[in-house]
């Protein structure tokens, strides 16, 4: 086996036509990528995996060279040689470039992207929370550390060397970094330098795959209490029952751990039931049957759960109801000022009308300068 060079790709090794699977078709798909379902069977499929490892861990300059390459390539990353790096997608999870998307290689050594479960219920959940906390909940941050604190732990790239870098699934940052709640953050908002001074998050919150169980479970949680993180969800978003192969429906779990003042973090729950994150009410709900579960918060101001999904039906419901009362309002009332008008409108589309309020605005109608009492809008 030799190894070449591929400009713009990682060196990659070429097999010689003695060296291909019996029943491989020579054209039907190139050695220099690692192979998909359908492409090869599994064992080929470990051995391109193992052999483009070898070629990596045999010639570091010539993978180096294919790095930096790469249009995303950043030269204070610690690249690991474990991992593949290609021109739009990693196998390395710690790898926060934008518009890389990542894969990860199943048992039987294909790659594939991450379980749209997985993708699904952090969306769900980023969206909660920051309906909760507001616009300081940040979805695939970059977390940079001292490369000292990698080595510690033993946190160690496929060279040695320590990991100064993580992508957790979500963050929420201190009150101090929200941002206006209608403002984006971009790239550059969802990255925090811990060794450069950045605050440390209230919390982090990772979505447990198969393939990261070991990961999450025991190195992150490692790493985010040497950090200082004081609180790490840990969300194990189960499956769906499959038919076809007659497996039952896993159910979700989600697990919080407080750090304690030892250093270490304590398990505070690991069920369903309500728990406070960042001191506030939160419960995952058990899904129906090949439905993806709810992550929803208890909002004290209007005395309900709350999850996206809802607040979307509830604006439907409460928008209609609003426009209609609204009309009876400009009958009424129709001499109402557009401030004054738009003003109810915000308030009665965010909190819902009173629920007496056609007699509200019949009193209106008679006192008009007590609008703003009588229809309890407040200043």
């Amino acid at each position: 086996m030799a190894v070449v060079e591929v400009q713009g790709r990682s060196p990659v090794p070429t097999i010689a036509p003695d060296e291909m699977p019996e029943g491989t078709i020579p054209g039907t798909w190139g050695w220099g990528s690692p192979p998909r379902h359908g492409d090869v069977d599994a064992a080929t499929a470990r051995m391109v995996r193992q052999r483009r490892l070898d070629a990596r861990l045999d010639h570091p300059a010539l993978w180096r060279a294919g790095l930096a390459r790469l249009s995303h390539y950043a030269p204070d990353y610690e690249y690991d040689v474990a991992h593949e790096y290609e021109r739009d997608w990693t196998t390395d999870p710690d790898y926060g470039a934008e518009g890389v998307k990542l894969l990860d290689y199943d048992e039987d050594g294909f790659v594939s992207p991450n379980a749209t479960r997985h993708g699904s219920l952090i969306a769900l959940i980023v969206q909660a929370l920051r309906d909760a906390l507001g616009n300081r909940v940040a979805n695939e941050p970059e977390l940079h550390f001292d490369q000292r604190i990698g080595e510690m732990l033993g946190l160690l790239t496929g060279e040695g060397k320590g990991k100064k870098q993580v992508v957790p699934d979500l963050v929420v940052l201190p009150p101090e970094l929200a941002w206006p709640a209608d403002r984006e953050r971009g790239k550059r908002g969802r990255v925090l330098h811990l060794e450069q001074g950045d605050p440390v998050p209230e919390l982090v919150a990772e979505v447990v795959s198969p393939t990261s169980e070991q990961r999450d479970l025991e190195d992150k949680r490692g790493l985010y209490a040497a950090l200082g993180i004081a609180e790490y969800l840990v969300i194990e978003p189960g499956e769906p029952p499959d038919p076809f192969q007659g497996d039952p429906e896993i159910s979700p779990t989600i697990r919080l751990y407080c750090l304690e003042s030892n250093g270490d973090y304590q398990l505070v729950t690991d069920s369903s039931e309500s728990f406070q994150v960042c001191g506030t009410l939160v419960r995952l709900l058990q899904p129906e049957a090949g439905k993806m579960p709810v992550f929803q918060w208890w909002d004290a101001n209007q005395e309900l759960w709350r999850d996206p999904a809802s607040d979307r039906e509830r604006h439907g419901i409460r928008l209609g109801e609003v426009m209609n009362t609204l009309k009876f309002l400009d009958a009424v009332l129709p001499d109402l000022s557009w401030e004054a008008r738009n003003l109810i409108e915000a308030h009665w589309l965010a909190e819902g009308p009173p629920e007496d309020v056609a007699d509200r605005i019949l009193t209106a109608g008679q006192r008009p300068d007590e609008w703003r009492a009588l229809l309890e809008i407040p200043r």
